[in-house]
């Protein structure tokens, strides 16, 4: 299982619940032995965890940009999260649109 976790920041543990919430999620993922990948448009921090540390693929995506139509595609994830509606709401759609495999999980999310 394949899984792109869409962040609006880059985790940061020891700066918030937040942060600390987001990196259960992704150890629980990996603990599945699932692939894990994140992804956020923020830029990077001093606090930031590095993920790859931990066996997670990190990068970087831009709004509003055609490339993460090819970025989504070539990863080709079966599940994706949004850590925020925002984030959802920017790359919901593109997911929906260039990701097939997705594409049925979210129109389900979305009629529910």
């Amino acid at each position: 299982m394949k899984v792109l976790v869409i962040g609006y920041v880059w985790p940061e543990p020891n700066s918030s619940a937040a942060g600390s919430r987001m990196m259960q999620l992704l150890e629980t993922f990996k603990d599945q032995q699932w692939q894990v990948d994140f992804a956020s448009p923020a830029q990077p921090t001093e606090h930031q965890v590095d993920l790859g540390l931990i066996g997670i693929n990190s990068h970087a995506i831009r709004l509003n940009c055609q490339s993460f139509d090819q970025f989504i595609k070539e990863l080709s994830p079966e599940i994706v999260v949004f850590d925020r509606f925002m984030m959802e709401e920017q790359f919901g759609w593109r997911v929906e649109k260039k990701c097939s495999r997705c594409a049925s999980r979210a129109e389900y999310r979305r009629s529910s």
